[in-house]
Order: C-alpha cells, then sequence, then structure tokens
C-alpha cells in the first residue's frame, strides 16, 4: 500500500516539476525544456545503483546488512532536505499568475476535470500505465539479472 501511494507522490511531483519547467520556460523553447525533467527517472535509477554498487564493494555483507544501507538511507534524506529548499525558493510562473487572477478557483479542480474530460483523462491515465508499467517491468528485470551475476561465484563476480 505504501508503494501504492510513493507512486501517486512521484506521479504528482513529476507532473508538477514539468509543469513548472514548461511554465518558465521560453515560448519558443518549452518543448526542449520540458524534456529535462523526463531524464528525472533514469538518471535517479543510475545513481541509486551505482550508490548501491560502491557501498556493496566497500562493505562486507555483514557490515552492509547492519550499518552500510543507513549511509544511502541518509544520503536520501539530504536530496529531500535539498528538493524542500528548491520547491520554496521557485515562484508561481507568470502565466499561472495570469491564469489565477483571471479565473475563479474550482473547489474541486479535479471533479470539474472528469465532469468535462472524462474521456481524455482516462486515456491519459492508461497511456501512462502503459509506459510506466513497460519501463519498470523492464528496469526491474534489469536490475534483477544485474544482482544475480554480481551475487554468484565466478568469473563475472562484481568485485569480490
Amino acid at each position: 500500500m505504501l508503494r501504492f501511494l510513493h507512486g501517486f507522490a512521484v506521479d504528482g511531483e513529476w507532473g508538477g516539476a514539468t509543469l513548472m519547467v514548461i511554465e518558465h520556460a521560453p515560448s519558443k523553447k518549452r518543448g526542449a525544456y520540458g524534456s529535462w525533467p523526463q531524464c528525472g527517472i533514469p538518471v535517479a535509477l543510475r545513481l541509486s545503483t551505482g550508490l548501491m554498487a560502491l557501498t556493496n564493494a566497500v562493505t562486507t555483507p555483514e557490515q552492509f546488512a547492519s550499518w552500510g544501507w543507513r549511509i544511502l538511507f541518509l544520503l536520501s534524506g539530504v536530496l529531500v532536505a535539498f528538493g524542500n529548499v528548491l520547491r520554496r525558493s521557485v515562484s508561481e510562473s507568470p502565466s499561472f499568475k495570469k491564469l489565477q487572477s483571471a479565473n475563479p478557483k474550482d473547489r474541486l479542480p479535479i471533479a470539474a476535470v472528469l465532469k468535462t474530460e472524462k474521456l481524455k483523462t482516462v486515456r491519459v491515465i492508461a497511456a501512462q500505465a502503459a509506459e510506466n508499467t513497460s519501463f519498470y517491468a523492464i528496469a526491474v528485470y534489469r536490475l534483477s539479472t544485474s544482482l544475480r551475476i554480481c551475487m554468484s561465484p565466478g568469473p563475472l563476480h562484481c568485485g569480490r
């Protein structure tokens, strides 16, 4: 259940980040600027896998199980703090401010979207689910095969 909630939170952050980048970008470069948040997941996966491999390489299995994993956990806390500082320092975009002043606020914006754009919303959710499902199936499969190679004795054993 927590992993499910985590997925909703990540999607909200990703969508918000993409929107903020696009709204702050020069009008002729919005597509190029909007592509940068898409790099977040692959970069994060590579960074976390690399840090995990490094920590695994410099600790014994016993050390990693007792305290080594905490290093990675604490590093993620630094990343969360950085994200919070960054989020608080970015102002609303001029286009959002203009839209906000021109239109009255809905009490439940999601209800208004579902009322007027139900089919489009379902299509977007389905397309995003298909993309995420295929990406994570491939990423998890690749990671699990890499770990199997690294954990097995023999010539392909990863550094130990």
